[in-house]
């Protein structure tokens, strides 16, 4: 299956940012999936709560998509991954 939600952007740019592309197990992914989430620029746009909100979603899985979205950040730097430092 390959997914491609603008059809214009370079694969490998996008591809890094597809939660399926990140270290966060299969479960996860499929439950974010279900919920419209395939991207971790997604994620880091969400609070918490609104993760604990979507089903199939718990305090484990917050703990796990926090860590995938940190170690992306770390890996690609915060504004490739929707993450804006402002201080």
């Amino acid at each position: 299956m390959q997914s491609s939600e603008n059809g214009a952007a370079g694969p490998q740019d996008e591809d890094t940012d597809l939660a399926t592309a990140s270290a966060l197990p299969p479960w996860v992914v499929r439950a974010l999936a279900a919920n419209g989430i395939t991207r971790l620029s997604t994620m880091t746009t969400m609070t918490d709560q609104q993760l604990l909100a979507l089903k199939g979603i718990g305090h484990e899985s917050v703990r796990l998509i926090r860590a995938a979205t940190k170690a992306a950040e770390e890996r690609d730097g915060p504004e490739k991954n929707g993450i804006s430092k402002s201080d």
